[in-house]
Parts: structure tokens; C-alpha cells; sequence
């Protein structure tokens, strides 16, 4: 391949040059937040640039499958409630978390155990509390969301276990979505010629980039009786 074929396959794939190295020139798709390699041979080994196309176009389907759940994820949100009357230094503290669909559509996600994940809990000085996680079997599931609709992802989490909240005072509460995923399930398929399609090959669920924290809630922690 013509190494000016394999140049106008990027830009036409989004690509832009970068700089020029010691024996090669440099590209990275902005979309993909990756750079790559090209010789600056006139001629191009064939297999490179096939391998370099495939992996371009894996890409490209990527970023347009990640543009097309823009829509759908803007109408998702956490809601963090919570459950506890009251909260006391040595007493359980608990926490109801949910997942809400307001937009139009059906929402596909993954929970990848938030039950039994910590949320953030800060002390009112903006100290992060110390979380010290357990040895636990976490089931994933994944299901859909009906528009309108609201699910309840943990009725219970307990922030006294496996935070030492041993200080009485005020505390912010604070679910970061990290074991939350929401986007598009992806078909089984063929690995490709080059594996380029193994990340996407086993039928999973291909993540939105966004995030979905939750509403921050405020609590006050009284002294053990």
C-alpha cells in the first residue's frame, strides 16, 4: 500500500498528524484518545496498514455507537436517600440508591455490585473517610429501564461497614457511579482478522463515557450512647 493511500484513510477516519518522529510520523484520533505509528516509507507493509485500518474502523464504530447514546443517557440519574432516622458513631448508617430513567427511551446498564461498594463519605472538614473494603462474591447484572421508570439498585448500604466514621459531626454522603454503567449491548461477533473486535466480541455492554454521580446528602453523627 501506498503510504499516501494509508494517510488519507486516516484523515478520512478522523485522524490528524501529530509531529515527526526519528523514523516514523506520528497520528492520534482525538475521538479515540489514540496515537500510532506510520513509516515513512513510500511503500507501506500491507499487513501494517490493514491492521492499522481495522483497528481505525473498530474505533470509528465506537465513537459513533458511544454518539448515539448521548441522548439516552442525559435523561439518567442516581438518587441517594436516606434511610437511617438518625446516625450515631458505632450504629448502622443506611442508604437507599437508585437509578433514574426521565428520558424518552429504555436505558441498558450494568450494576457491577453498588450494593456492596463504598459510597464517598467525606467528614466536614472535606477529609475523605478511610474505606477499608471486604473479601465479597459480587454478582454483575445487567438490565433494562423502561422510560419513566426508576429502579432501586441498593436498598440498603451501610457506610458504617468498612468506613471508620468514629468521629461525631457533620459528613457529606456521596454515591461517584464508578460501578455503574450505562450504553448500547453489543452483539456477538467475529474476533476479526487482527483481534481488533475482541473488546467487543463477547457480547458485552459497551459503556457511555459519562458519569452518573448521585445528589450529595448532609448528615450530622451524634456520640454513642
Amino acid at each position: 500500500m501506498k503510504r499516501r493511500d494509508l494517510l488519507r484513510h486516516l484523515l478520512d477516519h478522523g485522524c490528524r498528524f501529530v509531529r515527526e518522529g526519528g523514523r516514523h510520523s506520528w497520528w492520534e484520533n482525538p475521538a479515540a484518545n489514540k496515537r500510532s505509528s506510520i513509516p515513512r516509507h513510500t511503500e507501506v507493509n500491507d499487513y501494517l496498514a490493514k491492521k492499522k485500518a481495522a483497528f481505525q474502523e473498530r474505533d470509528e464504530r465506537v465513537r459513533q455507537i458511544r454518539q448515539s447514546l448521548e441522548p439516552q443517557v442525559a435523561g439518567a440519574k442516581t438518587r441517594l436517600t436516606a434511610v437511617s432516622p438518625h446516625f450515631t458513631v458505632g450504629s448502622p448508617m443506611h442508604f437507599r440508591l437508585e437509578l433514574v430513567n426521565s428520558g424518552p427511551t429504555a436505558l441498558h446498564y450494568t450494576d457491577l455490585g453498588v450494593r456492596y461498594k463504598s459510597l464517598t463519605v467525606r467528614h466536614e472538614s472535606r477529609e475523605a473517610v478511610e474505606f477499608k473494603p471486604q473479601p465479597l462474591q459480587i454478582m454483575v447484572q445487567r438490565a433494562t429501564l423502561a422510560a419513566g421508570a426508576t429502579v432501586v439498585l441498593a436498598e440498603q448500604i451501610d457506610i458504617n461497614r468498612g468506613h471508620e466514621i468514629v468521629r461525631p459531626g457533620k459528613y457529606t454522603v456521596q454515591f461517584d457511579s464508578r460501578d455503574l454503567q450505562i450504553g448500547q449491548p453489543i452483539p456477538l461477533q467475529e474476533f476479526g482478522r487482527f483481534g481488533e473486535n475482541i473488546p467487543l466480541a463477547m457480547g458485552s455492554l459497551l459503556a457511555a463515557t459519562n458519569v452518573f454521580p448521585s445528589n450529595v446528602i448532609e448528615i450530622e453523627v451524634h456520640p454513642s450512647r
